[in-house]
């Protein structure tokens, strides 16, 4: 997949993500170099960018906030998590995220 699909795609669960927390004051932008801005009314921001190339056995996402805290995740369940997390959601705003496998046939 291209990254700039990959990115788009991300952006869409991001932005899903933010609508199932209630969070009211919270934009998503794209910076069209391959950043992802989650801005909070206050001025808080969330970027989330891929890892250079040659990292992306170890991590494929950074995240780093406005107040310098950076984090690595290797999934997008990883980067919905921390995204989140950096964004003060409280568990009772937070809808749990379970990953499945469905009609595995041999």
């Amino acid at each position: 997949m291209h990254e700039s699909e990959l990115l788009r795609r991300l952006h869409a669960l991001l932005a899903g993500s933010v609508a199932l927390w209630n969070l009211d004051d919270v934009e998503l932008s794209d910076s069209g170099e391959g950043t992802i801005e989650i801005r909070r009314a206050d001025g808080f921001t969330v970027s989330v960018t891929q890892t250079p190339p040659a990292m992306r056995d170890i991590a494929r996402w950074s995240v780093k906030s406005s107040l310098g805290t950076s984090r690595l995740c290797s999934s997008v369940l990883g980067v919905v998590s921390v995204v989140s997390e950096m964004l003060g959601v409280t568990q009772s705003q937070r809808v749990p995220l379970r990953v499945g496998v469905m009609g595995v046939a041999a």
